[in-house]
């Protein structure tokens, strides 16, 4: 049975990463593996030859990995069969080399790293690219620990080859971007239509109260009505945050002052005996952000760990830092994605709850996964797509017992960010005066918005797809005062509607509708922008005040 302290010594490790460096020519490589023997090396193989096999060589050549063992100093005294093969030269050429020219990137640091852990009871565990006899290189695997017999200290580097190892992780992390992917186009096409079926439940609803008089019996229930459906539109909202095309409207954000600044409402949404502590530094950059978002990020965040910590009580903290990250360190937190080094406002929250599985924890951000009987599941997947949205990363740690950590890294900003001028505040007319196209294909959502203009006065024209709308817009050219067009239609888009309109008349006011977020969707329009943007599902008041501006301007 193995001892308490050779248990050790296999459970733990002190990992080093070396990156795969540049390509280096043959001619270079050959150059930098001809090193001549040591006096060391030298004395040591005429030791060994003279002695003949041992048990020492037989359990050496046993060894299913590449083996090398070297002096204190890096320099190769012998070598199993299985680094012949692996390194592609004889035993005669590897002991007269150094570790150096078969580890790329195996400098003085390095070894300084192993010299410095080589007394404890563990291995250190490289990462790195072994170089063969023609300069190719394989992504391996090596285990270190030091040698101390017969009143002598050697090294001892085990080499396993694992680029099967990396291509088969390298397939599961595309295919669980693939999966990702298809989540998020699936909640947000779900998201999407479920926000225009929303539009025609609530316009109705708030059709309908208009017409009521204040005393009738079921005012109170199209009220309830419509904060029903506004509860589901904000559960929409979650979906379209999952799949990263939620309500955004990006503007330069001190994360800093808005997490002192909702403090109070953070305390207010988790338990009471739960206590919150906020460490933020006010003087980190700026971010390109929605606060709105990011205040529901920051909720959903709590409201999880404060379900983690329970009635029992305990802490959450939450921290804002700045820091530079090159894209090794950032690599070894987010391997399944497309990181780039830089300067990132950090926030962290962290809480003292009964923390997560690992099998819990790789599906903390699926939708509609949860541990908790009345949860839903959305709150984290909408966190991960408000992440997305921002163009951050975000990571969770956690241990059964031990608490769970969330760190999220969002771009510092850069570039000077244009803030949108307010419209122009004006007194809307009781009446509506002018034209309106309609370019819809939901008749739910037509009909309503048909219905909205013309009890306010306009005059609408109504068409169900994006060749239609053109061709309508192009008969009443001149008697057209806006166009209320939606972004997703059969036949053309949104955007290559525009396009066509402003041939027929440059001047044209367009409104664009949408239940994706604005900042998703204008990214489509390119030589020609709408004048304004209205997310679905809309309400009558903000609908003929979008118009109304638009016109008036």
């Amino acid at each position: 049975m193995p001892s308490d302290e050779q248990k050790k010594r296999f459970s733990e490790t002190m990992r080093i990463n070396i990156p795969r460096p540049a390509e280096v020519s043959g001619e270079k490589r050959k150059k930098i593996v001809t090193k001549k023997q040591t006096k060391t090396v030298k004395r040591a193989s005429k030791e060994k030859a003279a002695k003949g096999p041992s048990r020492y060589d037989a359990l050496l050549q046993s060894i299913y990995d590449a083996v090398l063992i070297t002096d204190l100093d890096g320099n190769i005294i012998d070598a199993n069969v299985r680094a012949e093969d692996a390194l592609q030269r004889e035993k005669a050429t590897l002991c007269g080399l150094r570790m150096a020219d078969l580890i790329a990137g195996f400098d003085k640091s390095v070894l300084q790293t192993i010299h410095d852990n080589a007394d404890q009871p563990r291995f250190t565990l490289l990462e790195a690219y072994s170089i063969r006899q023609d300069g190719s290189m394989f992504s391996s695997e090596v285990a270190v620990h030091k040698l101390s017999a017969e009143n002598e200290e050697q090294l001892c580097f085990l080499i396993r080859d694992i680029t099967v190892r990396k291509q088969a992780e390298e397939a599961i992390r595309w295919a669980n971007r693939r999966k990702l992917e298809s989540l998020q186009n699936l909640a947000g096409g779900v998201a999407h239509d479920f926000n225009n079926k929303l539009t025609g439940v609530i316009g109705n609803a708030q059709m309908a109260l208009r017409a009521l008089p204040k005393d009738a019996d079921v005012r109170d229930d199209l009220l309830r009505i419509i904060n029903n459906a506004d509860e589901m539109a904000e559960l929409s909202q979650k979906m379209l945050a999952y799949s990263g095309r939620g309500h955004f409207l990006a503007l330069p954000v001190n994360l800093a002052d808005l997490v002192k600044d909702f403090e109070t409402i953070l305390n207010q949404k988790i338990l009471p005996n739960i206590e919150l502590e906020v460490a933020a530094d006010v003087t980190v950059s700026q971010v390109s952000g929605d606060k709105g978002e990011l205040e529901q990020l920051l909720l959903h965040l709590a409201k999880n760990a404060s379900e983690s910590i329970g009635p029992d009580g305990g802490k959450i903290t939450v921290t804002v830092s700045q820091g530079f990250f090159d894209d090794k360190s950032l690599t070894a937190d987010y391997p399944d994605e497309k990181v780039k080094g830089g300067y990132y406002v950090v926030l962290e929250m962290r809480d003292t709850g009964h923390g997560m599985s690992e099998d819990t924890l790789s599906r903390i951000f699926d939708p509609f996964f949860s541990t908790r009987f009345l949860g839903r599941g959305l709150g984290l997947p909408a966190v991960l797509g408000i992440v997305q949205g921002h163009n951050g990363m975000i990571c969770a740690r956690s241990k059964v017992n031990e608490g769970t950590i969330f760190t999220v890294y969002f771009p510092v900003l850069e570039e000077k960010v244009e803030v949108p001028k307010p419209h122009r505040t004006y007194a809307r007319p009781k009446h509506g005066e002018g034209t309106i196209l309609i370019a819809e294909d939901d008749r739910a959502v037509w009909e309503l918005a048909q219905l909205m203009l013309e009890q306010t006065g306009y005059t609408t024209l109504v068409t169900t797809n994006g060749p239609d709308c053109i061709t309508a817009f192009r008969a009443h050219a001149n008697e057209v005062d806006l166009v209320l067009l939606d972004m997703t239609m059969p036949g053309m888009n949104g955007a290559e509607v525009l396009v066509e309109l402003r041939k027929i008349r440059p001047n044209v006011r367009v409104l664009l509708s949408s239940g994706y977020n604005e900042k998703q969707i204008t990214k489509q329009f390119t030589s020609q922008r709408p004048d304004g943007f209205i997310h679905k599902p809309y309400e009558m008041d903000e609908l003929l005040d979008k118009i109304g501006g638009l016109i008036a301007d």
